[in-house]
């Protein structure tokens, strides 16, 4: 066969050859297309929604964590504090910290009945944005909780957390620990002036509609993206080389039933915007959801009010 009909050949099929390629491309690339059943509304940014969910106002991220940092707290280690009282207060910030991030060492079997801390579910020292942030928390309180029906101080907010998350028990509202987390919370909130919240305060906004979780899809979802650091049988673990401590997500040693993490309209923003840990964001808000529905169907601590 000479060049020249060789070439003809080639002018004659070569659109439909390319068109069936690009066909063939486009169904292989394409994402799949899967219900939204946990929508961010576009009509609103981040901080507005926050705004409404809070009812404060939300302080742009630069400002409410600037200068918000582990090195700022412990810096006064070495710095020259005269005044005894300062010194004091330097003192019961640093005691809430300690409290804060290792909740079962500090305080002891005796008011915790779990191997959570505060930082298990605030992250990042309380100051992630959307990991649950308390920047500004001092702020919100006292005020009306419709769980408890009637309006509640921080103070009796704490206690909540001990008997819920921590699975267990109220601590004394004069007592030192009550005292230092009290201190360290208002130190995460000073660049939120009082009638403010910091950017990400909480949890991330979601409309949860038309919740359909699959457990069978959540285990698998799970052990592919939390069982490295949570374990498969969800009993958690310690990360030695990052340093960090996955806490159990169900059985005896995790939150019991009364938790907001219990609910799935709380775990499940929670997951999708801060899990797996270093990498929030990645998974979508349906895979969030059926995890949460698979670590929430394992038996757990029952709580007794």
């Amino acid at each position: 066969m000479n060049r020249k009909l060789i070439a003809y050949f080639f002018l004659l099929f070569a659109p439909f050859l390319f068109s069936s390629c690009a066909k063939h491309q486009k169904s292989v690339s394409a994402p799949e297309s899967a219900p939204t059943s946990l929508k961010p509304s576009p009509k609103l940014s981040l901080s507005k929604q926050t705004e409404k969910m809070y009812g404060l106002k939300v302080v742009p991220e630069k400002k409410a964590y600037h200068g918000i940092s582990n090195r700022d707290l412990f810096a006064f280690k070495n710095s020259a504090v005269k005044s005894p009282q300062k010194k004091k207060k330097v003192q019961l910030i640093q005691y809430g910290f300690k409290i804060f991030n290792n909740t079962p060492k500090e305080m002891g079997k005796k008011d915790v009945g779990d191997l959570l801390s505060c930082g298990s579910c605030h992250l990042k020292d309380g100051r992630a944005p959307f990991g649950a942030s308390l920047v500004g928390v001092v702020n919100r309180y006292p005020r009306y909780s419709p769980r408890d029906k009637r309006v509640i101080g921080l103070r009796q907010r704490i206690e909540e957390c001990f008997e819920r998350s921590e699975n267990g028990k109220e601590i004394p509202k004069t007592g030192k620990p009550m005292k230092a987390l009290l201190a360290y919370f208002a130190f995460i909130s000073r660049s939120a002036p009082s009638g403010t919240i910091g950017y990400g305060y909480g949890l991330k906004p979601f409309s949860l509609k038309g919740l359909k979780p699959n457990v069978k899809k959540g285990k698998l979802l799970f052990a592919a993206n939390c069982s490295k650091c949570h374990g498969l049988n969800g009993q958690g673990g310690m990360d030695a080389k990052a340093g960090l401590f996955a806490p159990p997500l169900w059985g005896g040693r995790s939150f019991n039933t009364g938790a907001g993490f219990y609910k799935l309209k709380k775990v499940v923003p929670f997951i999708q915007a801060n899990m797996p840990y270093g990498h929030g964001g990645t998974l979508t808000p349906e895979q969030a959801e059926e995890i949460a529905s698979f670590l929430l169907s394992h038996p757990r601590p029952v709580f007794h009010p």
